[in-house]
């Protein structure tokens, strides 16, 4: 408990971080519930709720940020979905991968019974790794739709679900500065706003590396970067006392202690 505690308070001090060097602070919200675009930004989208007065306000933040500089997710890092596939099961968990579902992944500590077929998740490019953020890219606006994890150790090399986008920055340290940006609410809103779709609405590929964010320089991406990097060791130590904890309670339990 303590060590998530400490994790939170990490991800806070980020987010500090951002909000005092990267993201603009002096843009206001439009008051009411219109607002106005040009036409000529009506060409990709004609959906109202893309072009809200929340929505324009996260993209004003981002993009109106005193470190002078934006680019895109897709400048700064491979973005990639996989696409849809057969689910097969393993019935020794020998023979595959750990099987996490988008909600799965969101858990304090993901775990799952069922298990993948390596050929499956590996043919399908369904495995992730430590340092990779993936980000709900299927669900409801309000829900976990536009929402991110960065991975860690005690999930890495699971299969997960083809409705997750999977980010991944050639450095650490952008990984981690990334995250914490989309983290934000304005990172949240401007994930989930390029979703479309009546029932299920799903965000491409394409449109996730065209969303800009601000690009500070590399001692901001690093001060920003190092409270991120604590909060998921402390994350995993979380995880690994658990596990140790219930393992200790069931042999009590079992008379083997």
């Amino acid at each position: 408990a303590n060590a998530r505690t400490q994790a939170r308070s990490a991800l806070a001090s980020a987010e500090a971080t951002l909000r005092s060097e990267v993201l603009a602070q002096s843009v206001r919200r439009a008051s009411g519930q219109v607002s106005v675009v040009s036409a000529s930004m009506l060409q990709r989208r004609l959906d109202a709720h893309y072009f809200s007065s929340h929505c324009q306000h996260a993209q004003a933040l981002f993009e109106q940020s005193p470190c002078g500089e934006s680019r895109t997710i897709g400048d700064v890092a491979d973005v990639f979905i996989p696409g849809i596939f057969r689910r097969r099961y393993a019935q020794d968990p020998t023979y595959g991968y750990p099987y996490l579902t988008g909600a799965d992944v969101f858990q304090i500590a993901p775990t799952s019974d069922r298990f993948l077929m390596r050929e499956v998740a590996e043919q399908c490019d369904l495995l992730v790794d430590t340092g990779m953020i993936l980000v709900q890219e299927a669900g409801q606006l309000g829900g976990l739709l536009g929402h991110a994890v960065l991975v860690g150790r005690h999930f890495s090399g699971a299969a997960v679900s083809n409705n997750m986008i999977r980010i991944r920055c050639a450095d650490v340290v952008d990984t981690a500065y990334l995250y914490a940006l989309l983290r934000t609410w304005e990172g949240v809103t401007l994930m989930a706003r390029e979703a479309a779709g009546s029932s299920i609405p799903h965000i491409d590929a394409e449109r996730c590396r065209r969303i800009r964010v601000p690009w500070a320089g590399r001692a901001v991406r690093e001060r920003v970067a190092e409270p991120v990097l604590q909060a998921l060791r402390l994350r995993e130590s979380a995880c690994d006392w658990e596990s140790t904890a219930r393992t200790t309670i069931d042999r009590v339990i079992a008379g083997e202690a």
